[in-house]
């Protein structure tokens, strides 16, 4: 299903490897908050994939930039589940990762996207690291 951009509030952030505009509805960031007693009302830290370079970032509120092109249209932005963990004890806190796939993207073609992503510096919001995780 396309989504209609007319009308949406899109959050911009500058891809922190290769420097193009990564551009996500903002309602797609807020999303998998919804569920918690007292939701965000800003855009939580988050980890993207930058759908140029594939590198994997963190991304805040400070990060969002003004600036950007219009959403591709046929594509979507995903939050991936499980969310990233945070290994360190006793923190385990947990991290939304989005990307950006074709609505008609089979898991196959997914597999092969997640395989061709650089890993960042990735970081849960307490600041420890997140390795990479097995897919």
């Amino acid at each position: 299903m396309a989504t209609t951009m007319v009308g949406m509030v899109l959050s911009s952030f500058l891809c922190k490897q290769c420097g193009r505009p990564i551009q996500l509805p903002q309602h797609v960031l807020l999303k998998p908050f919804e569920y918690l007693d007292d939701p965000p009302k800003e855009i939580s830290p988050v980890a993207i994939v930058c759908p140029y370079c594939k590198t994997v970032e963190n991304y805040a509120l400070e990060d969002l930039h003004g600036a950007g092109v219009a959403l591709n249209p046929g594509h979507n932005w995903l939050s991936l589940e499980p969310w990233l963990e945070c290994e360190e004890q006793p923190c385990e806190a947990l991290l939304p990762l989005f990307v950006e796939w074709g609505v008609v993207t089979s898991e196959e073609e997914r597999g092969a996207d997640i395989k061709t992503w650089k890993w960042g510096q990735v970081h849960c919001p307490a600041g420890h690291t997140i390795a990479r995780p097995d897919w």
